[in-house]
């Protein structure tokens, strides 16, 4: 179930508990219903859910959770990897010759 409210967005007024038992992890949701549930939606984003916030029914706006930036390879984490380099493996290439002095 849904409403149009002043800002010409639409506000869905079910409970919104079973989108996330569906599967679904993501919602468009009005400006203005943002403005004025805004701690409980954060707690959603919290949960892993996204939403896109409308105005007039337009995406302006992607609320989600936080990615994790990659961690940094430790020095020396690729220890025992490489099992083999050839001996002329930074020997000058026949095909670059002409360009070396």
């Amino acid at each position: 179930m849904s409403r149009t409210v002043g800002d010409g967005s639409r506000v869905d007024t079910s409970d919104h508990s079973d989108h996330i038992a569906c599967g679904m992890k993501s919602r468009d949701i009005g400006t203005l219903e943002t403005k004025t549930r805004l701690s409980e939606i954060l707690q959603e984003v919290q949960r892993g859910r996204r939403f896109y916030i409308t105005r007039h029914g337009k995406r302006i706006a992607e609320l989600g959770p936080v990615k994790e930036a990659a961690k940094k390879p430790r020095f020396g984490c690729g220890k025992g990897i490489v099992t083999y380099i050839a001996p002329d493996f930074d020997a000058p290439l026949e095909d670059f010759k002409e360009y070396m002095p």
